[in-house]
């Protein structure tokens, strides 16, 4: 007679049941990958650019920025993270005493305007931002109206920062409009910030520069003032 263990089998049946459970979830999340390499994403791409004034004659320096919309209406599952923005901060080179400015992707304390530039230009309510029936008909709305080139107001352009060492994210300042008339001894003028359509892909390289974003450990947690402390992060600098 052959001796039969209950526990032993009733083991092996958890086991038998749990990796079931296991493959089903496991295929689950593989069709949710896969599903969402191939949902349609739509691509808005704008220049913004920052002018100044030199001694009264006029500068320029701009980045290119590229905004991706995933259309999830398919989704097996549902995607809150659907927009997507890749782009860099902008450096602007003036001579000494004042040194490198650089052109944040939004403004501090932390918000990351350029995800939504665009859209608050265009869209400035929430009703309207959600009255497309899809992302490519927002992008295609946006993509006219961003064909004029479009002043932005004063309380959405991007903020500014420069660099004791720009090796060196401690030795950041912010630095404003007002402020920075005052350390060019009036030579330097902010003029406008302005946003237009492209259809050049974002701009890259900025880490020849900053090369500290190449960097994980990097945080502005530790500078005495609060501001900044609380206020920037590295997605200031690079959106990716």
């Amino acid at each position: 007679m052959i001796g039969f263990d209950v526990r032993a089998a009733a083991r092996a049946a958890e086991h038998a049941r749990v990796g079931a459970s296991r493959r089903t979830l496991l295929m689950g999340f593989g069709a949710l990958a896969l599903s969402g390499c191939f949902l349609p994403v739509s691509r808005l791409r704008y220049r913004l650019t920052l002018y100044f004034k030199v001694n009264g004659a006029a500068r320029e320096f701009w980045t290119d920025i590229e905004l991706r919309y995933t259309d999830n209406t398919n989704a097996p599952l549902p995607i809150h993270d659907h927009l997507r923005c890749i782009g860099q901060a902008i450096i602007a080179d003036f001579d000494e005493p004042v040194g490198p400015i650089v052109g944040l992707l939004g403004r501090i304390p932390i918000d990351y305007s350029a995800y939504v530039w665009p859209e608050r230009l265009f869209l400035p309510d929430e009703k309207s931002r959600f009255s497309f029936r899809s992302p490519a008909e927002k992008v295609e709305f946006l993509k006219e109206r961003l064909k004029t080139e479009t002043r932005l107001p004063d309380d959405l352009a991007p903020s500014f920062v420069r660099f004791a060492d720009l090796t060196d994210w401690l030795s950041v300042e912010e630095v404003t409009a007002e402020s920075l008339v005052f350390i060019s001894d009036g030579a330097i003028e902010f003029v406008a910030a302005t946003v237009v359509y492209t259809d050049r892909p974002s701009s890259k390289g900025i880490e020849a520069r900053l090369p500290w974003l190449k960097r994980r450990e990097v945080s502005f947690r530790s500078l005495a003032n609060q501001r900044l402390r609380e206020g920037l992060s590295r997605g200031h600098f690079q959106l990716r």
